[in-house]
């Protein structure tokens, strides 16, 4: 035995690139850093004259060590990916000579002390398709490392970012896991239960007893399965004002988007649209009830998994924007089962709207460091205000 394992959704194993047939490539939208011995490999390989012309002209240094490939200027699009949405590169050369980022997506895997996370980006949409396929999909599960050479494959390696949570993370996430993924209440309930947990495991780690926090892991543990805290989350109304009203406005000032300008009417939050929308949804997707939980977990695990590599982001920071992304979705459920005219046309345009929609916020770790700034810039940052924005 290896002594190492992965843990992983059961949905892992059973992805497979759908190429061409992706309503939502993934090379197009942003740009892909390489590393400079990749772009070397590319340079000295023997391929066509349009590739090589290609390779010399997209490829742009960004540091000493990296490079960055120019999109088209209107579409966005790879200059490599060819009119069949498939990579030019793969197709001539192979998948060696792919990037690391490239050969990865939409695959993600860290390590933690003797374990290896692995998960599949929200921002693809072959992945979304088995996320939202299965009920069971998001059930984690565990496995031996048989491979050789596996922290070559791993992008972040947690174990050398100096925060005093990480040495816990693999608890912490247990913990949290275990929180939201529970099936006797709603997921929006469970979220509200771990705000509180993580508040004060942050807490904890700012006041220099990080050592204490397994041992607070185990007496938290009971208040999260307490009824009468738990009764009192589930009779919290809806908040679409509020929800919307921040989302909305860190969307807009932030990035620029106006995902949500259907919910509204004359500007403001349209109670009425929010409600009839997310009933369209409910009924388009009322044999799969647990499309949206199962979301919301593979974003939880990406957070506290890969997005978890700064020294001055703490626990509570990350889980602030989980809730922030978690009120994101549900509004664009709502925005989906209000524009779409049928059933079918909902459960279409959901999954390619959420693969599009991740690529702004699963992806960025900019975006989150400037949203987290944001909500504590106004307050909005409290166990209560997390509340309002998932309730």
């Amino acid at each position: 035995m290896s002594g190492y394992f992965y843990k992983q959704p059961k949905y892992f194993d059973k992805f497979r690139c759908i190429g061409g047939a992706c309503p939502e490539t993934c090379c197009a939208d942003w740009a892909i850093n390489w590393k400079k011995e990749e772009v070397e490999k590319l340079q000295n390989a023997e391929c066509s004259n349009d590739l090589r012309f290609k390779i010399n002209y997209f490829f742009v240094p960004v540091d000493e060590k990296n490079y960055q490939i120019v999109l088209h200027p209107e579409t966005k699009r790879c200059p490599f990916l060819n009119d069949e949405n498939l990579c030019s590169i793969q197709k001539e050369l192979g998948e060696e000579y792919l990037s690391m980022v490239c050969s990865n997506y939409p695959r993600n895997v860290t390590k933690c002390k003797n374990i290896f996370t692995r998960l599949c980006s929200s921002s693809c949409y072959a992945a979304l398709k088995l996320i939202c396929d299965e009920e069971d999909s998001m059930d984690m599960v565990m496995k031996e490392v048989k491979v050789k050479n596996v922290e070559s494959k791993v992008i972040y390696k947690k174990d050398y970012i100096n925060h005093p949570e990480l040495q816990n993370l693999n608890e912490i996430f247990d913990f949290f896991y275990e929180i939201l993924s529970a099936k006797d209440r709603e997921i929006s309930t469970s979220i509200v239960l771990g705000a509180l947990a993580a508040k004060k495991i942050s807490e904890l780690a700012e006041n220099g007893k990080a050592d204490v926090i397994p041992e607070a892991l185990n007496k938290l543990r009971p208040q999260m399965n307490n009824k009468a805290q738990i009764e009192s989350i589930n009779k919290m109304e809806k908040n679409y004002i509020f929800s919307l009203g921040v989302v909305n406005e860190i969307l807009n000032k932030l990035y620029g988007h106006d995902m949500f300008k259907v919910l509204r009417t004359d500007g403001k939050p349209d109670i009425d649209k929010c409600a009839a929308g997310m009933k369209r949804f409910n009924e388009a997707y009322k044999d799969k009830p647990y499309v949206l939980k199962n979301l919301i977990l593979n974003y939880f695990v990406d957070y506290f998994s890969f997005s978890y590599n700064s020294e001055k982001k703490t626990l509570y920071d990350h889980y602030l924007y989980f809730s922030f992304v978690v009120a994101a979705v549900n509004l664009s459920a709502a925005a989906v089962g209000y524009v779409c005219k049928d059933n079918e046309e909902i459960v279409k345009e959901f999954i390619e709207y959420q693969a599009a929609f991740a690529r702004k916020l699963a992806n960025n770790i900019q975006s989150m460091n400037d949203t987290i700034t944001y909500l504590k810039e106004h307050k909005w940052n409290t166990p209560a205000y997390i509340a309002l924005m998932v309730k």
